[in-house]
């Protein structure tokens, strides 16, 4: 399988957050070692006033949010400077909170809606989600930062409520074809989009399929996600696009049954999935998928990335011997 990418934000505190560019590249050989070819972050603004803003109002409050912007565009170059291949995941309409404002905010449904959002109907907030995009981008490309991918989602951090907005899958579509490619590919021009669907309900998917009938040059292919299950859908996704998976590989295999759900991001120490990506990935092999963004939050997932890595370069490979590598590399134990 060809995308071998892990998405892991440096965010919220976590160890990507706090380490700094030769940690994460003695990391990121670990990762290339096992067979990783990309990796994928996020620039949160949840937290941060516009550290591009020029209101004097918030002159003191840009230090902290530019100086972590630098932080996460120095991980970038860690791994660019090791081989791998660069993305940025982008979130439809998730703002500075200097932005948001009563006019312009969001809709937002209890479990639905996530962060400081604003309303894609409105047309000033519409700019303001534009040249936040553009002025990342820009960023990113001074700072010698080769992007390869775009990684679009379109709730959990994002989304609107609203009838104008409706249907939201759709409105962010338009968003993206009318207003942020262009922009994306003068910067980038070669720039590819894997949009992911995760938080996508069933009946929003016939707009991806909209899509796909419109043949944009630049689109890459969905990125599936199947949440917390190990189902995916058999979905028809023709070259020249092709069908990843969106893969969350911070919890355990049974993190999610009764009593468990608390699980995850390392709140119970390591989280271990061997039987779940095993069956994730054999069942890739047989629906045609070409591989994945596995979303980590930390260390706690070391081994499910060595999996990831190992079995999208081989799904019908047993995942016993592959946990045994991992543990004689890292503990130095014998072959039982």
């Amino acid at each position: 399988m060809k995308l071998r990418t892990l998405y892991a934000p440096a965010h919220f505190g976590n160890f990507y957050e706090l380490s700094n560019y030769h940690e994460m590249r003695a990391l990121f050989r670990e990762w290339k070692a096992w067979g990783i070819n990309g990796y994928s972050t996020w620039f949160n603004p949840h937290n941060a006033v516009d550290p591009f803003g020029k209101d004097p109002l918030y002159r003191w409050a840009r230090e902290q949010p530019l100086k972590a912007w630098q932080r996460k565009r120095t991980l970038l170059l860690a791994a660019q400077d090791e081989g791998l291949e660069l993305g940025l995941c982008v979130t439809p309409n998730a703002v500075y909170i200097d932005q948001l404002t009563p006019a312009g905010a969001a809709t937002v449904r209890e479990g639905h809606t996530t962060g400081p959002d604003l309303c894609l109907s409105h047309p000033a907030s519409r700019q303001v989600i534009v040249t936040n995009f553009v002025n990342l981008l820009r960023f990113l490309k001074e700072g010698g930062v080769r992007l390869s991918h775009l990684d679009v989602a379109f709730r959990d951090w994002g989304g609107c409520d609203c009838a104008a907005c409706a249907p939201w899958v759709q409105t962010v579509l338009t968003l993206w074809e009318k207003d942020l490619m262009p922009e994306a590919l003068r910067l980038f021009p070669e720039i590819k989009v894997l949009f992911a669907t995760w938080w996508v309900d069933d009946a929003e998917m016939k707009y991806f399929h909209d899509l796909l009938d419109r043949k944009p040059s630049w689109l890459d292919g969905l990125n599936i996600s199947c949440g917390y299950t190990t189902k995916l859908p058999a979905l028809d996704v023709r070259p020249p696009y092709r069908k990843t998976v969106f893969l969350h590989i911070a919890f355990s295999s049974d993190s999610f049954a009764p009593g468990t759900e608390d699980d995850c991001y390392g709140v119970r120490g390591a989280e271990v999935a061997p039987v779940r990506l095993q069956t994730i990935f054999r069942t890739m092999a047989d629906l045609g998928y070409d591989g994945c963004l596995a979303y980590s939050e930390g260390i706690y997932d070391d081994l499910n990335k060595c999996l990831v890595a190992r079995l999208a370069q081989d799904p019908r490979q047993e995942v016993r011997p592959l946990v045994a590598e991992y543990c004689r590399r890292y503990f130095g134990t014998d072959a039982g």
